[in-house]
């Protein structure tokens, strides 16, 4: 029986509106196998072949139905949506405009001409034509997107975001507004809405590659490093020539330990623009990490003079030349592009190299006035009220006569070793030291336990209450998920370490999922950990509370409370190891590690600096030397500022 144009239309439709476009475009095809003149038929398929990335036979169908009707403005919009995609800007320009003399009332011409001037970067022409098409079709979501994503790109950030969210309530299915809504959430401080709208966008549509990649660059920020890497993986499958993404990827490559990957994403933006600035950064950086710092030079001094503002790019040009012992030529250099800044975002990076510059050759009230204003520039965003409450729940949770009940996952894994503490705490060199043995393997910062944690939220539950409803074959599934992961990274190992250090958090459900790991706790003075962080320039988000004094004080005390109810309620094995004794005694201390961990006593492990595996952290270079003692009391160097620190740590819990 053959199929009217009607009924095959109809599939098509049904089709696309499944999400089938393949399906639909075969259903097109069909109609034109049946009628190769079918006006809707050569629309449909054009639009189908422009979406599914195939413009050039886009064009075809385009073309054929401006022979039979050469003045349908909506085939010329075609033909110029297919012509921009194949990089004939100007030609495309020249139908988008005869369409809108031939279809001045037709709320597609304007939507699509004004799409076409935005990816021309004719931002103004663009905002006034999608305005005439949402005053055409007021309901039309698609246009509301486009024209939010152009007020966006103009700075309109506030009409933008009116825009989007119309956009989305009359198109509740549309996941491409809110990819852009959450951009400006996120980047404006509204963060938990933004991740929020940005999930609600990727479940709408998981392989959009701009959802993808926000989607992982927020999670990449926050220390959610497996989640970040997988969606940035997947992103770089569709757009592997997007130079923000690729530079991306390379960052979260980097961050988790694939030196290699790392820089071939570099080195393949940098193809497409040989000034990327985040590509350039990224390589700098592994070339620093590497010990490599006159090549990072020789890569980025060209680029940079006295007048440059990128203060990302400088400070790495700034940490590889005192590296190389030229710090005077680096202070003179970022102090000089320093007096040209205006925004914040661009002074603080170089104020904290300053501060680390000034703190390096002793001129300690110039290092903290930069330190100061670098973290002030940051911003600290922790709530310590709101931390506190936390706590409590945690700690209710997982108190001694919950965790006697709660199941336990069905594996003995001894494998897992989670090394704890602050930040600055030693947890690197602690580290460093037990992957320099040859049973055991570093894996650095994971950042899978703290995913795994906040996954187990549902049913308006958030965690830790989440938690206490696992049974033991959810458990066991969690379990089994991180332990293929350390399968991948070190099949051969009898311990793997992972210093992901806010790990502490999350030892409660630890005892649940890995009843034989084993803990190492790093603890280190509470003065000279603050000073040390408050100097750290850390990536990303997943630190708020180093960037203010008072906050890093009341941080720690919350710490030091968590950590003194798992001594008290946990049956895992927990270590404390004194940063201060470690650098004093450390052939003892290193004994007392190894013992700890059933490994016997190897001389590698007292050269550790010897190794040439590549640490990440901000101690990648502690850890290249034999152990010192002159970060043991650094904060004497700056008591006479640290009055907030002091009363924050003597404060009640």
């Amino acid at each position: 029986m053959i199929e009217s144009s009607n009924q095959i239309i109809e599939s098509a439709v049904s089709a696309a509106r499944c999400g089938d476009l393949d399906g639909a475009r075969e259903h097109y095809r069909r109609l034109l196998e049946q009628q190769p003149d079918h006006s809707e038929g050569l629309f449909a398929l054009g639009s189908r072949e422009i979406a599914a990335g195939r413009p050039a036979d886009a064009e075809i169908h385009f073309r054929k139905l401006l022979d039979d009707q050469p003045r349908l403005a909506e085939a010329h919009i075609g033909l110029a949506r297919a012509l921009s995609h194949t990089g004939r800007q100007s030609d495309a320009e020249r139908h988008a405009r005869l369409a809108i003399d031939l279809g001045p009332d037709s709320a597609v011409v304007w939507r699509e001409a004004g799409i076409l001037f935005g990816r021309m970067s004719r931002l103004a022409e663009a905002e006034d034509a999608l305005i005439r098409a949402s005053r055409l079709s007021p309901t039309d979501a698609k246009c509301l997107d486009a024209l939010g994503q152009i007020l966006a790109a103009a700075g309109k950030e506030s009409k933008a975001e009116e825009v989007l969210r119309r956009s989305i309530e009359v198109g509740p299915r549309l996941a491409s507004p809110r990819f852009e809504l959450a951009r400006i959430l996120y980047h404006s401080g509204r963060r938990s809405e933004a991740i929020e709208i940005l999930e609600e966008g990727h479940l709408l549509d998981p392989s959009d590659a701009r959802g993808l990649h926000l989607l992982g660059q927020i999670y990449l920020e926050q220390g959610l490093l497996a989640a970040a890497l997988q969606l940035l993986e997947r992103a770089a499958t569709t757009a592997p020539t997007n130079a923000d993404l690729m530079s991306n990827l390379g960052l979260a490559r980097q961050t988790t330990g694939d030196i290699g990957g790392a820089e071939a994403c570099y080195r393949s933006v940098l193809q497409i623009n040989p000034f990327h600035p985040g590509a350039l950064g990224g390589m700098g950086r592994l070339l620093e990490l590497d010990g490599r710092s006159r090549e990072g030079i020789a890569l980025l001094s060209p680029l940079v003079t006295s007048s440059s503002r990128d203060g990302e790019l400088l400070s790495v040009l700034g940490r590889l030349l005192q590296h190389d012992d030229r710090s005077d030529e680096a202070t003179d250099l970022l102090e000089k592009c320093l007096a040209q800044m205006d925004e914040d975002t661009e002074r603080m990076p170089v104020l904290f190299q300053l501060a680390a510059l000034y703190d390096s050759s002793g001129r300690w009230d110039r290092a903290f006035d930069y330190c100061e204003e670098a973290n002030r520039l940051k911003k600290a965003d922790l709530d310590p009220s709101g931390y506190h409450l936390l706590v409590d729940r945690l700690l209710k949770v997982f108190d001694k006569q919950s965790l006697r009940s709660l199941p336990r996952a069905a594996n003995g894994d001894a494998r897992p070793v989670l090394v704890v503490g602050m930040p600055r705490s030693g947890t690197s060199l602690v580290e460093q030291i037990i992957a320099s043995h040859p049973d055991a393997h570093g894996a650095g910062e994971l950042g899978d336990i703290g995913h795994l944690a906040l996954s187990t939220a549902s049913d308006g539950l958030d965690y830790p209450e989440s938690a206490a409803r696992l049974d033991r074959d959810a458990l066991t599934a969690m379990a089994d998920t991180y332990l293929k992961r350390l399968d991948h990274i070190a099949p051969l190992a009898i311990r793997v370490t992972d210093k992901m250090w806010q790990n502490f958090e999350y030892l409660g459900l630890v005892s649940l999922m890995f009843p034989a790991a084993r803990i190492i706790h790093c603890q280190r003075d509470a003065l000279d950990t603050g000073v040390s962080c408050f100097f750290q320039h850390f990536f990303g988000s997943g630190a708020p509370f180093v960037y203010d004094l008072e906050h890093f004080g009341a941080y720690y005390k919350e710490y030091q409370r968590i950590m003194a109810h798992w001594d008290e309620v946990l049956d895992l094995p927990i270590l404390a190891v004194r940063y201060e004794r470690l650098v004093r005694e450390p052939e003892s201390e290193i004994r007392r590690l190894l013992n700890f961990l059933d490994l016997p006593w190897d001389e590698a492990c007292m050269r550790f600096h010897e190794s040439d595996r590549v640490v990440r952290t901000a101690s990648f270079d502690q850890v290249k030397r034999p152990i010192y003692e002159s970060s043991v009391g650094r904060h004497k160097n700056y008591d006479h500022r640290l009055g907030p620190l002091r009363d924050a740590l003597a404060g009640d819990t």
